[in-house]
């Protein structure tokens, strides 16, 4: 705190002396950053809207992006947390990845928070990683452990504890090396959590008591409050109400200080399962839907399945049946919507893990194999060597005959081992073409590493941009549509799988095999057929990706659209003149609509133009007799 006052002083005597315009400016920003550590959030907004106001009349611009990314920080802690998403995007925006590195890291580690209290957890796991792999850039041990600690909360949560507890453990052993309490602290509180969801009361006790201990210590006023919040629910669940009455009035007097805060509204949570329990339905009403509609209106999404429910139970038992419905019906429907984004970021972390898995499987199979070659290289050598001896041993016997067998069997036996030395050079040389360095094999694994990992935020990528065109009517049709796609890009993978050359697949024989996954995905027992022309060519990993998915996108309108009134069709897809002049066609009803019109609202003709573009080619579209797509290419690798 003193350090705190010193540096708001020292900023206070830097406007005095300095004159320039980048004086003022960073007069205002050091000022706000003081303010901000001080949680004085009204005069941070207040010094960085004169900061920002300042720029704006003098055409000045200094460090906007950290301006924002503070500005992001403070509405979080305002708990405004729609405009805190706008000034950390804007944040993003300005920050260059060169030489921002720990900025954007910061900015991803704050969204992630930001998702996390509006329950989407998903983007919150996503933003985390991001800002891990910056951090671990950065090789900033500290923010590692306090983004490791925020993922291990994620899980904490949506109640994946087995999850959870491994992050807790790693950033305790980080915070315990670097000497910050007030890290450890946190961990503590939050495996106090697990243990009381878990009812082991005793352990939830222990870590709770060791997390209180360390905040008192360091006068983390807010850190306690959360402390005494789990306390509270701790004791209600052992029915020690006198206790949990205790322990959240202590809460409250922290959390009153900020009318508008999350903790505040918990705390009223608290007191409601207090009276509850106490069979005081109408005070704990009272109190429940003081959170419930400022959990609304904050889109505090995390906190409604739990607090709708109580309203519900807390109606019922006054008699008021009908009005206890409606909550129990709010309480059904945030419920599913909290399971959908658990499973999905169960399903994403679990398929992290899995490939994880795989790579270190490949990896140790990889170094057996190079451990066999070089066994099996080493006997032969010292066979070699035995049968020289056995040689030499020879020629002295043969020797002490006579000097005439001597001569004789000294040419023939010379003749004979310079032949089987030919031969052993032979099969030397042949093992040496047919081994793999440990240098080769570790630059193979890499590229493997490079390639899941590219194909992972492609597949990152494509979920996201369905889900904005994704609705509850149309959801099952948009998930078989990224199947699809994620099936198209399994299939490079398979044949690289089967294929003694990793760097160029058969491109012919792939495209014929996803046309036909495509068509067995829509219309099994179809009688459209399909006419590939093009020469036999072999393509990088790199070209047969973004090509298998123009292909899966182009084909799959074709089959749904194009034979409407057909009972029969036929697709072409052609690869003409070296290699540069690629079509799609299809002899079906066509349309008359424009290449415009058919683009909008269409994530399908937004994938065909991006991947066009990656491809650095031109697309030409003709609907007018059936459905024809052109396209252009310098050149296919």
């Amino acid at each position: 705190m003193k350090y705190i006052f010193f540096c708001l002083i020292l900023v206070n005597m830097c406007s005095v002396f300095g004159s320039t315009k980048t004086d003022s400016l960073s007069y205002y920003l050091e000022r706000s950053k003081a303010f901000y550590e001080l949680r004085d959030y009204k005069n941070v907004h207040h010094e960085l809207s004169k900061s920002l106001t300042y720029q704006k009349v003098n055409n000045k611009s200094y460090n906007l992006g950290e301006e924002y990314l503070l500005l992001g920080r403070n509405y979080k802690r305002l708990s405004v947390l729609d405009t805190a998403m706008i000034y950390l995007d804007l944040a993003l925006e300005i920050l260059a990845p060169e030489t921002k590195k720990n900025e954007i890291a910061e900015v991803y580690l704050e969204k992630g928070r930001i998702y996390r209290r509006t329950a989407e957890y998903p983007k919150s796991f996503q933003s985390f990683q991001q800002s891990l792999k910056l951090f671990e850039i950065l090789k900033d041990t500290a923010k590692m452990g306090s983004v490791k600690l925020n993922i291990g909360n994620v899980f904490n949560e949506i109640r994946r504890f087995n999850y959870a507890i491994p992050y807790y453990n790693e950033t305790i052993a980080i915070y315990k090396k670097l000497g910050k309490e007030n890290g450890l602290s946190g961990c503590y509180n939050n495996l106090g959590n697990i243990y009381l969801y878990k009812e082991h009361y005793d352990s939830a006790l222990f870590y709770l008591n060791k997390a209180l201990v360390i905040r008192i210590e360091k006068k983390e006023l807010f850190q306690i409050g959360y402390t005494y919040q789990n306390l509270t629910s701790l004791y209600i669940q052992q029915k020690k109400l006198d206790l949990a009455l205790v322990n959240i009035n202590k809460a409250l007097e922290i959390h009153i200080k900020n009318p508008n805060s999350y903790e505040l509204h918990l705390d009223y949570y608290f007191v409601g399962e207090i009276y509850k329990d106490s069979k005081a339905y109408v005070k704990a009403y009272k109190y429940y839907k003081m959170t419930y509609d400022w959990a609304v209106k904050n889109k505090m999404y995390q906190l409604l399945p739990e607090v709708s429910m109580s309203i519900g139970v807390s109606l019922f038992d006054q008699g008021k049946t009908k009005a206890s419905a409606y909550y129990f019906n709010q309480h059904k429907l945030y419920k599913d919507t909290f399971n959908i984004d658990e499973q999905e970021i169960e399903k994403d972390f679990i398929y992290y893990e899995v490939v994880k898995d795989s790579m270190l499987k490949k990896q140790l199979v990889l170094q057996k194999e190079i451990s066999e070659i070089e066994n099996s290289n080493l006997e032969l050598q010292n066979t070699i060597e035995t049968n020289n001896n056995r040689y030499l041993w020879l020629f002295i016997v043969f020797g002490l005959l006579s000097i005439s067998l001597v001569l004789m069997s000294f040419r023939k036996r010379l003749r004979q081992a310079k032949e089987h030395q030919s031969i052993s050079e032979a099969r030397n040389e042949e093992l040496k073409r047919t081994l793999i360095s440990k240098e080769e094999k570790e630059t193979l694994l890499k590229e493997v590493h490079h390639r899941v990992k590219n194909n992972l935020q492609i597949i990152n990528s494509l979920i996201r941009l369905q889900s904005h065109y994704t609705s509850s009517e149309n959801y099952q049709s948009r998930m078989n549509e990224t199947e699809n796609r994620i099936r198209s890009m399994a299939l490079v993978h398979e044949k690289l799988y089967n294929s003694d050359d990793i760097s160029k697949l058969d491109a012919k024989k792939y495209i014929e095999d996803l046309s036909k996954n495509i068509l067995e995905s829509f219309q099994p027992s179809s009688k459209i057929k399909f006419i590939i022309n093009m020469p036999k060519l072999s393509l990088s990993i790199d070209t047969l990706i973004p090509l298998g998915l123009i292909i899966n996108e182009i084909v799959s309108n074709s089959i749904k659209y194009g034979f409407n009134t057909q009972p029969e069709g036929i697709i072409r897809i052609e690869l003409q003149n070296d290699c540069k002049n690629f079509s799609i066609s299809d002899n079906g009803v066509g349309t008359k609509l424009s290449y415009q019109e058919l683009s909008e609202n269409s994530l399908g003709m937004e994938l065909i133009e991006t991947l066009c573009d990656q491809l650095d080619g031109e697309l030409k579209f003709d609907g007018s007799n059936g459905f024809r797509y052109s396209f252009i290419f310098n050149e296919l690798t």
